[in-house]
């Protein structure tokens, strides 16, 4: 799987090379060139129109340079699946393998080895668990909070996924919210073994050639302080991955956790320990080799709604006409190695265009990100942020 193609004349850091596995016969790692914006497919009703705009925005998106789409089994009742199926049967159909930038344009010839798709296991649709329960496959009291870790319901929510977007594989799977969904119900100890098993059967599904890498979704275990009962350490995840693996390199590459102007616990708060010692998310992710895609960039709207207005003063942004443009510019600076990419919902044809136009403009520079984002908080009246680590 490469991606060697793309970005060739991207001289305005859109693009960033990361090196991921390969798999066990071809142990160098994988350079693949990915997008430091991706769209994302939360939001809105699971209706045949909103699929149509979802699709219409990852085309646009696509187009326009993003090759990081991410959505997940339960987004929509499986709609998000389906509407990203529709962009990919489009965006497909042109038979050129071209360079995605062309003297500084985005090219119009798509091939899958220039997308990044991601997708997420883990919630239930009640539908779908009945009948799993019915054949035998999984019982109910593997269903926990609406969610299931179980290695069967597992393999078959990837497998619906696969046909929902008609893919053969799909590039990453997160357990999505395992911890925020189990870890308080099960205690640490059967929590760890539910995670290793939903890994192994992940395992399983990379040899098959369904999942080419792996993951967790989150959304407050690595943002709470080790003192709260949610907080996970990522330094155990990687551990039952590699237990998963049968004791070698497994296929868990990738977290997904919000960050935004309100959100800055990833790389502001000293709350995970790798080797007894004490260090931010990014910088365990770094040491562990994970990488870190992040999520909530607007604050599912609010935070466009509080900033409007306010933010034109701010220096590193003045050149940003739209308050979303600048927040979702802010989150997708957040310095750090493991960083890839910042995911934004859009479906709006006004948001979509104001958003992908960013891919045209330098990310922050690492040196004065710091300064840019307490002079946004200071905007926003909230308190200035000084990392401990």
């Amino acid at each position: 799987m490469s991606r060697a193609g793309f970005g060739q004349s991207d001289t305005v850091g859109h693009f960033r090379v990361h090196n991921f596995p390969q798999d066990a016969s071809k142990p160098e790692p994988n350079q693949l060139k990915l997008s430091t914006l991706g769209v994302g497919t939360y939001l809105g009703n699971p209706d045949h129109r909103t699929d149509d705009l979802v699709a219409a925005a990852v085309i646009e998106s696509v187009l326009n340079g993003w090759n990081v789409i991410d959505t997940a089994s339960n987004y929509r009742y499986g709609h998000a699946e389906t509407a990203i199926g529709s962009a990919l049967d489009a965006l497909l159909s042109g038979g050129a393998a071209q360079d995605f930038l062309q003297e500084h344009e985005y090219g119009s010839d798509t091939t899958r080895d220039m997308l990044f798709i991601a997708t997420k296991a883990g919630y239930t649709d009640e539908a779908f668990v009945k009948r799993l329960v019915e054949d035998r496959v999984i019982a109910r009291h593997d269903v926990v909070n609406g969610h299931c870790l179980a290695p069967a319901y597992v393999n078959a929510s990837v497998h619906a996924s696969l046909r929902r977007m008609n893919l053969a594989t799909v590039d990453l799977v997160y357990l999505h919210n395992p911890a925020e969904a189990q870890l308080q119900t099960a205690g640490k100890s059967a929590f760890a073994q539910k995670m290793t098993e939903a890994f192994r059967a992940l395992e399983a599904l990379r040899t098959a050639g369904a999942v080419r890498y792996y993951g967790v979704a989150t959304w407050d275990c690595f943002r709470v302080p080790p003192t709260d009962a949610g907080h996970l350490e990522l330094e155990d995840v990687v551990a039952w991955a590699k237990a998963a693996a049968g004791g070698g390199a497994s296929g868990l590459v990738a977290i997904q956790l919000p960050v935004n102007a309100d959100m800055v616990e990833a790389w502001s708060e000293p709350w995970q320990s790798v080797n007894n010692e004490s260090m931010t998310l990014l910088q365990a992710a770094e040491k562990l080799g994970v990488k870190v895609f992040t999520s909530g960039p607007l604050g599912e709207g609010d935070l466009v709604s509080q900033a409007k207005g306010r933010l034109d003063g701010v220096f590193g942004l003045r050149d940003l006409p739209a308050t979303a443009q600048k927040l979702l510019q802010l989150a997708r600076s957040t310095p750090g190695l493991p960083m890839v990419a910042a995911l934004v919902g859009h479906k709006a044809q006004e948001n979509v265009v104001g958003n992908v136009a960013i891919s045209r403009i330098s990310p922050i520079k690492p040196a004065d990100f710091l300064q840019t984002i307490n002079d946004v908080r200071t905007a926003l009246g909230r308190k200035t942020v000084h990392p401990k680590a």
